[in-house]
């Protein structure tokens, strides 16, 4: 996906759009983000563990999509996250120790 060429990006807004499919695992190479939002699309598919590596991230917003499976437990190395926003979607399982 192109969209890991985009390194000098900070902010990352792409809510309440049509957008499908999966969140691309290339999102976790641009490590400049701080914030990113994609709610209230129709993104499916399990959360990408490589989200982890978004070491400035302060505020991941993804409710309100059609995500399933398991929260990764590679979220728990976001040491300046304040603000993570899974609601309304189909996750199972627990919240990870990490976070």
């Amino acid at each position: 996906s192109e969209l890991g060429n985009l390194s000098n990006v900070e902010f990352l807004s792409i809510s309440r759009n049509f957008l499908n499919g999966s969140i691309p695992s290339e999102l976790g190479r641009l490590d400049r983000l701080v914030s990113v939002s994609l709610g209230d699309t129709q993104l499916s598919g399990s959360l990408p563990s490589e989200l982890g590596n978004l070491s400035n991230l302060e505020f991941l917003y993804l409710g309100m999509n059609f995500l399933n499976g398991s929260i990764p437990s590679e979220l728990g190395r976001l040491g300046h996250l304040r603000e993570l926003n899974l609601k309304s979607n189909r996750l199972s399982g627990s919240l990870p120790p990490e976070l």
